[in-house]
């Protein structure tokens, strides 16, 4: 998934957010906007630091720490919470280190 974002497959990525995730963004064209704008401010991703993926309360996180083209020393990690059936039910960015806690260690 984090490739679809971070390839400008977008169409196919917001197929997989559920309703809830979708409307967390208003509209297509709004997230959109926000991955553009993203892409303009960061540039490319260059280096993936780190990947996991944790289950916690019902769903798998997976994510992803990376540096970007214009902010090389300044990572930034994607969140993604699956359900059983693969549907996005969390999503977010957030800076390298801000991970939610029930995120920030391996599943056993």
């Amino acid at each position: 998934m984090a490739d679809l974002l971070f390839t400008g497959q977008l169409g196919k990525l917001w197929t997989t957010f559920s309703p809830r995730v979708q409307s967390e963004w208003g509209s297509f064209s709004a997230f959109t906007a926000y991955r553009e704008a993203g892409g303009r401010a960061y540039g490319a991703e260059i280096t993936v630091r780190e990947e996991k993926v944790v289950r916690d309360g019902g769903l798998t996180y997976y994510t992803r720490t990376a540096s970007f083209q214009r902010s090389p020393n300044a990572d930034w990690t994607v969140i993604f919470g699956l359900d059983a059936q693969g549907r996005v039910q969390e999503f977010g960015i957030v800076g390298a280190g801000v991970l939610p806690g029930n995120v920030t260690s391996p599943a056993q």
